[in-house]
């Protein structure tokens, strides 16, 4: 169980654009590409946002036009689950007591 500090560290530290994708991917792996209250939920961004974030990512080869996830998307999320999980170690190492 975390502490307050580390859920106030948590609050004022902003999610890399990049981590965003990989939460939108997420999203859409568990719910599909048509229930967007879900994907933004799960991704925890405001609906405006998640749009904009989601054309990108067609625009990256990340989606297709009907949100599915392309083979392009499904390397990313594959590349950058290591990564997250390395961040989120360096973080509970140096920021929390």
């Amino acid at each position: 169980m975390h502490d307050l500090r580390y859920y106030e560290i948590k609050l004022k530290m902003r999610r890399p654009e990049i981590a965003i994708y990989s939460d939108i991917i997420d999203g859409i792996i568990q719910h599909g590409p048509k229930s967007n209250t879900k994907i933004q939920n799960s991704a925890n961004l405001e609906y405006e946002r998640m749009k904009r974030l989601m054309k990108k990512m067609q625009n990256y080869g990340l989606l297709d036009d009907n949100l599915h996830i392309t083979e392009k998307g499904k390397n990313f999320r594959k590349e950058f689950e290591p990564l997250r999980k390395s961040t989120a170690h360096i973080f509970d190492k140096y920021f929390i007591k």
